[in-house]
C-alpha cells in the first residue's frame, strides 16, 4: 500500500494522470483489505475523478467494483448492489470478461444475504460459466465454493458436495492454502449436516493438520475448523474431545482477536455441556455466548455508522479530511460511552431474557438507542456544515446536506418511537448500575416489583387477570442488599406465580379464582419473603430439580429454564440467603426467601 501511495505521488509529479489513477486504485484496494474503509473511500474518489476526466471506462468500472466491495463490508448491501451493477454494465460494454465474472459473483453473495436463493444461484452460475470460458482457475475455484455454499442452503447436498470437491481440487492445484482450508471447512460442515460424521472427521482433521503448520497462521480458518470438528465430536458424544477442540478455538480467537468467532464457539460449548448434563458449565458458557454476541452487535453497528456516514462526505478533499479527523474523535468518544452502557445492557439482557415480562429487552433497547445517539451526533455536524454552505450561498450543497439531515431525522424518529415504550416502562428496573449493596425498604421493593410483574403481564396479554395481595410485616425494617439483583429475583418468582395461576385458570372447567400472595416476616435476624400461589403446583418428583439451570416445567418455547436458577444464585451466592419451595400438586406453591439482616 505504501508503494502504491508513492507511485501515485510520483505519477502526479510528472503529470501522468492515468498512472496516478491506477496507483490510487491499488492504494484504495489495499486500504479496503486493511479495513480502513474511510481512507479507501477517499482514495477511490480521487481515482474515479481522474478516470472520469480521462473518459477511462475500464478504470471507472474497476473503481466502482472496489466501492461495491467496501459497501458490502460495512453492511450497506443496497449501496453495494448499485455500485456493482454499474461496474457490471461498464465491464460488459468494454468486454472485460474477468471483471464481469467478478461482479456476478459478488452480486450472488449479496442476494444470498438477502435470502433470494434463486437470484443468487443465477448470478453464481453466470459467473462460473464466464470463469470456465476464460479458464480463470482461481475464479473457477472461488465460484464453485460459492455454488457449494448455496446448494447446501437449498439442501441439495449431492450438488453441493460435487461443487465443493471440485473447488478443493482446483485450489489445491493452484497452491491456494487459505482458500483450500475454507473449502475444506465447508465440505466438513456439509458432511456434518448430513450426519456423515466419519467423513466429516477425516476431512476436518486433514485441514486442521495443514492449518496448524502454516506460519503465519490463519486464525479465522483455524477457529472455524476447530469448532466444526468439535461438533463432530459432540455428535458421537465424545465430550472430552469436543471441549478440547473448542478450547483450542477459544485460544486462537482470543490470541488473534477473532471476536466474530467467539459467540459460535461459546454456543458450541453450551451444546456440549448440555449433552453432558453439566448445566452449571452450560449456563456459564450461555452467558459468555450472549456477551460475545452483544459485542459483535455493537461492533457491527458502530462500524456501519462510522463508514456509512463518512462515505457521504466526498465533496471537498481538504474539508473531507478535516471532517474525517473530527468524526473519528467523536465516534471514539461515542464508542467509549457505548462500552460503558454495554456492560449494563448485557447484564440486563441476561436477566430480562429469562422472564416473561422482559424477554428480549436488552436487544430491543440497545439498537434503537445506538441509532438515535449516533444519528443525532451526525446531524449536529451536518447542521454546522449546512450553516457554512449557507454562508457561502452554495445552494446545491445546502440542499444535499438538508436531505441528509432529513433522512437521519426520519431514522431517529423511527428508532425513537420503537424505544419509547420500552425505555419509559423498563429502564428504571432493568439497568443494574454499579450493583452496590444498600439499605432498602424490603416491603416497598416487594410491592414495586409485584405491581411491575402484574401490569407487565397484563400489557402482554389483555385477557390475563389475577388477584394479588400483600401481607407485610411492618416491623421488617430496612435490609442491606443489592436492590437491582433482589428485584430481578423477585420478578422471576412473581412472574412464575402469575403464570402458574393463569395456567390453572385456562385449564379449569369450573369456577376458579387465581390469586398470588406476597408476605414478609422478620424472624431470627432474617428477612423472610414468601410468594404463595394457588396454581397447579409442582409434582414432588420435580421439586428437587426446580432450581437447576435449563430445567423448566413450561411448554417448549415458553421458558428457558434459567429464571429460578439465576434467582437462586442471586439469593444464595450474592446475598448469603436461602431460596426454598414447598408445593402441593393441584393446590399451589410457596417459594420462600430468607435473607440475613446485617
Amino acid at each position: 500500500m505504501q508503494k502504491s501511495s508513492e507511485a501515485a505521488a510520483q505519477a502526479e509529479r510528472i503529470g501522468y494522470r492515468k498512472g496516478t489513477a491506477a496507483a490510487l486504485l491499488n492504494q484504495g484496494f489495499g486500504e479496503m483489505n486493511q479495513a480502513n474503509y474511510t481512507a479507501a473511500f477517499l482514495t477511490l474518489h480521487k481515482a474515479i475523478a481522474i478516470f472520469d476526466e480521462l473518459n477511462d471506462e475500464p478504470g471507472r468500472g474497476q473503481a466502482l467494483y472496489i466501492n461495491g466491495l467496501i459497501y458490502m463490508r460495512i453492511g450497506d448491501n443496497n449501496a453495494s448492489l448499485d455500485a456493482l451493477n454499474q461496474s457490471l454494465a461498464i465491464r460488459r460494454s468494454v468486454g472485460d470478461h474477468k471483471g464481469e465474472a467478478a461482479c456476478l459473483s459478488q452480486l450472488g453473495y449479496i442476494f444470498l444475504q438477502f435470502g433470494s436463493l434463486d437470484q443468487s444461484f443465477d448470478y453464481f452460475q453466470q459467473g462460473l460459466a464466464i470463469e470456465r470460458q476464460i479458464n480463470n482457475k482461481a475464479g473457477i475455484g472461488l465460484s464453485l465454493m460459492a455454488m457449494g455454499m448455496l446448494e447446501k442452503k437449498r439442501e441439495r447436498y449431492a450438488e453441493a458436495e460435487a461443487h465443493l470437491l471440485e473447488s478443493l481440487r482446483i485450489r489445491n492445484e493452484l497452491g491456494e492454502t487459505e482458500g483450500w482450508l475454507v473449502s475444506m471447512n465447508y465440505v466438513g460442515e456439509l458432511y456434518l449436516v448430513q450426519n456423515r460424521l466419519d467423513e466429516a472427521a477425516r476431512c476436518l482433521d486433514e485441514a486442521i493438520v495443514k492449518a496448524e503448520q502454516q506460519m503465519p497462521p490463519f486464525p479465522n480458518s483455524l477457529c472455524k475448523l476447530y469448532t466444526a470438528r468439535a461438533k463432530v465430536a459432540t455428535g458421537i458424544h465424545d465430550h472430552s474431545q469436543a471441549i478440547d477442540y473448542l478450547e483450542k478455538a477459544l485460544h486462537q480467537a482470543t490470541v488473534h482477536n477473532v471476536k466474530y468467532q467467539l459467540h459460535n464457539i461459546y454456543q458450541a460449548l453450551v451444546e456440549v455441556y448440555k449433552q453432558k448434563e453439566d448445566y452449571r458449565n452450560a449456563l456459564t458458557n450461555y452467558e459468555k455466548y450472549h456477551q460475545a454476541k452483544e459485542e459483535v452487535i455493537n461492533l457491527e453497528v458502530i462500524t456501519k455508522l462510522k463508514n456509512a456516514e463518512l462515505a457521504n462526505q466526498i465533496e471537498d478533499e481538504r474539508k473531507k479530511a478535516e471532517i474525517h479527523r473530527l468524526r473519528n474523535i467523536e465516534l471514539k468518544n461515542a464508542y467509549v460511552q457505548l462500552e460503558a452502557r454495554q456492560a449494563q445492557l448485557i447484564q440486563s439482557e441476561k436477566m430480562a431474557s429469562l422472564g416473561e415480562l422482559t424477554a428480549g429487552i436488552a436487544h430491543e433497547i440497545q439498537n434503537p438507542l445506538n441509532f438515535v445517539n449516533n444519528f443525532s451526533e451526525v446531524n449536529r455536524e451536518l447542521i454546522g456544515e449546512l450553516i457554512d454552505e449557507a454562508d457561502k450561498r452554495n445552494i446545491e450543497a445546502v440542499k444535499e446536506i438538508a436531505n441528509a439531515i432529513m433522512d437521519n431525522e426520519e431514522r431517529i424518529n423511527r428508532h425513537g418511537r420503537r424505544a419509547d415504550a420500552i425505555v419509559k416502562n423498563m429502564m428504571q428496573h432493568s439497568q443494574s448500575g454499579n450493583e452496590q449493596k444498600e439499605w432498602i425498604n424490603m416491603n416497598g421493593l416487594c410491592e414495586e416489583y409485584l405491581r411491575l410483574s402484574y401490569h407487565g403481564l397484563r400489557a402482554k396479554d389483555k385477557t390475563f387477570n389475577s388477584e394479588f395481595d400483600t401481607d407485610f410485616d411492618e416491623s421488617l425494617d430496612r435490609v442491606y442488599v443489592i436492590p437491582q439483583a433482589i428485584g430481578r429475583a423477585l420478578l422471576n418468582l412473581f412472574n412464575n406465580a402469575f403464570y402458574a395461576v393463569n395456567e390453572r385458570k385456562l385449564k379449569s372447567n369450573g369456577p376458579f379464582n387465581p390469586k398470588v400472595l406476597v408476605a414478609t416476616r422478620k424472624e431470627n435476624k432474617k428477612a423472610v419473603i414468601k410468594v404463595i400461589d394457588n396454581g397447579y403446583g409442582v409434582p414432588q418428583n420435580l421439586v428437587e430439580k426446580i432450581f437447576q439451570p435449563f430445567f423448566t416445567t413450561k411448554p417448549t418455547g415458553q421458558g428457558t429454564g434459567l429464571g429460578l436458577s439465576l434467582s437462586y444464585d442471586i439469593i444464595t451466592k450474592g446475598h448469603g440467603g436461602t431460596l426454598s419451595v414447598r408445593s402441593t400438586e393441584k393446590e399451589g406453591s410457596e417459594f420462600m426467601i430468607e435473607l440475613p439482616i446485617n
